[in-house]
């Protein structure tokens, strides 16, 4: 992914572009948490299916030689936004000023770019905050430890004008209404989803934004390593497994729905064939 932006992107990463070119593709980077290769039925995995990831596997290019850039979390991060060799193994790792994501250089080439979900490498304040890396929009978590609760009473918040590119319109922490007072009503895993969707449809290139393109990282936090909460283990409740494998076989089966969910929502809004979907995962647990 970072060879193929290299190609396509031969800019500064403190110019600005005001004006769009047309016609090129909207991105979609998933990254999810801790998935394993063997975790997907398209890589052999037999125990049960993950069709809509399958079928993303089946219509593009499947990377059987690829790893993570780490063996942590965040550095694995850090090396696939920045294509850094990162030899560190740490819990927190806070990108520097003068480190250059791909994310700034779609934004600054024109792009309209976002991060939903799990960031891990700044949280407010720092140099390696979201909104100083490239993203226009920002809505989840700084760190893994706050991604992991799945029923959050809130999240971090950061939009600016579509329009202006740097005037910030919001920046701060807002209530998952549904979870108030302790409530496990919002599973912030698919909340994620719902927001993702909602954000391809509300930034599709179109004539009033002079057909821009956008970039899309969404970062799902499950599914973990297993021990994370998951509303039901369905459909493996009666399965001879130990608890903290039906659980993950759920949130896998859940993670796979979701990703079905934005193929769906792509499908909706005619931009199936205007985007480029890469989906890998950070760590395997």
């Amino acid at each position: 992914m970072l060879a193929l932006a290299a190609i396509a992107l031969t800019f500064n990463a403190n110019a600005q572009s005001a004006h769009p070119l047309p016609r090129r593709p909207n991105i979609i980077l998933i990254v999810a948490n801790g998935l394993s290769a063997g975790d997907l039925s398209c890589y052999g995995q037999t125990l049960f299916q993950t069709p809509n990831l399958d079928k993303l596997a089946a219509s593009g290019i499947r990377f059987t030689r690829y790893s993570a850039g780490a063996p942590a979390g965040p550095p694995a991060r850090a090396a696939l936004m920045t294509g850094r060799d990162i030899s560190i193994a740490a819990d927190d790792v806070t990108l520097t000023p003068d480190e250059i994501t791909f994310a700034q250089l779609l934004k600054n080439s024109g792009y309209f770019t976002s991060l939903i979900g799990e960031w891990d490498l700044g949280g407010e304040g720092s140099s390696g905050a979201p909104w100083l890396k490239g993203f226009n929009e920002f809505a989840g978590y700084f760190d893994a430890r706050d991604a992991a609760d799945a029923y959050a009473q809130s999240m971090w918040r950061y939009e600016c004008d579509p329009v202006h590119n740097n005037v910030q319109e919001y920046n701060g922490t807002e209530p998952v209404y549904a979870n108030s007072g302790g409530q496990k009503v919002q599973y912030i895993p698919d909340f994620l989803t719902t927001m993702a969707e909602a954000f391809t449809k509300n930034h599709q290139p179109a004539w009033f934004n002079h057909n821009r393109p956008f970039f899309l990282m969404l970062g799902c936090p499950i599914p973990g390593n297993g021990n994370r909460e998951v509303p039901t283990d369905a459909p493996f409740s009666e399965e001879p497994w130990p608890q903290a494998e039906k659980n993950r076989a759920a949130m896998i089966s859940r993670l796979d729905n979701n990703i079905g969910q934005l193929l769906g929502q792509l499908d909706k809004i005619g931009q199936t064939t205007n985007t480029v979907i890469f989906f890998n995962s950070d760590t395997v647990p």
